[in-house]
């Protein structure tokens, strides 16, 4: 299971934590903050997004899912972490619309 205590680091603009307990950031941001939600994140700005996803969700299939919200990401590339890290980092340039 997930653990209801997901810490992050906070860069104001910069970081947006998608967890199983989105509480923290209030209602507003409830629904796309939920992993579990099937709502897209849309940009008007092109940027390239990090994706930092704990292991699990590659290993049970969850990833493609949580990818999927980004519609305008064209195509993702795996960055390399050490074998026994409990992450894994994917990174795609997101086009303005």
């Amino acid at each position: 299971g997930y653990s209801a205590f997901v810490p992050w680091l906070e860069f104001p603009q910069r970081v947006f934590p998608v967890a199983p307990y989105s509480a923290p950031l209030g209602t507003r941001y409830r629904a796309a903050a939920d992993l579990a939600s099937p709502s897209s994140f849309h940009t008007g700005r092109s940027l390239r997004l990090v994706l930092v996803a704990a292991r699990s969700l590659v290993d049970d299939g969850t990833l493609p899912r949580l990818q999927a919200r980004f519609p305008q990401a064209h195509g993702w590339a795996a960055v390399p972490v050490p074998s026994h890290s409990e992450v894994a980092v994917y990174w795609s340039d997101l086009e303005a619309r």
